[in-house]
Order: C-alpha cells, then structure tokens, then sequence
C-alpha cells in the first residue's frame, strides 16, 4: 500500500500554455520502507490539451538503511 499527498499550483499564463509547478511525497505503509519525494514542472497547452514539456526531479529513500537516490526526467513534445 502506498500513501501520496500532491500539491499543483498554476504558477503563470501564457496564451494557451500553461505553467504547472508540483511537488509530492509518497512513502510505503507496507513491505520495504521507502519514502520519495517528487516535484517538477509541466507546460501544458489547453488549446491541444497536451503538455507540451515536463521537468520531473524525485528523491527515494530508504527509511530503513538512510539510502538517497536522486533522479530526474525532461519530456518535450516535438510534433502533435
């Protein structure tokens, strides 16, 4: 089982696009004890109803050894 909390704020407008900035942490009630913590940034365009680029950063811990493992992702959309 898994327990999430989410926050998105929309932090500007451009047009269509659309700034999304958001952060969460989740972390596992059951088996391996880990915890992970999320945040990033969407461009979303309403008019196609598609985001345009993601950034996404996310740390898991391991609650058990103390172990830290940062990553992150860019997604960009090229052609609709």
């Amino acid at each position: 089982a898994l327990s999430a909390t989410v926050s998105l704020q929309i932090q500007k407008s451009d047009g269509s696009v659309v700034q999304i900035e958001f952060q969460g942490r989740s972390q596992t009630v059951h088996g391996s004890r880990n915890k992970e913590t999320q945040r990033g940034t969407v461009l979303y365009d309403r008019s196609m109803s598609l985001p345009v680029s993601i950034h996404e950063t996310w740390s898991e811990t391991s609650l058990d050894s103390g172990d830290d493992r940062p990553a992150s992702v860019d997604l960009k959309l090229l052609k609709d």
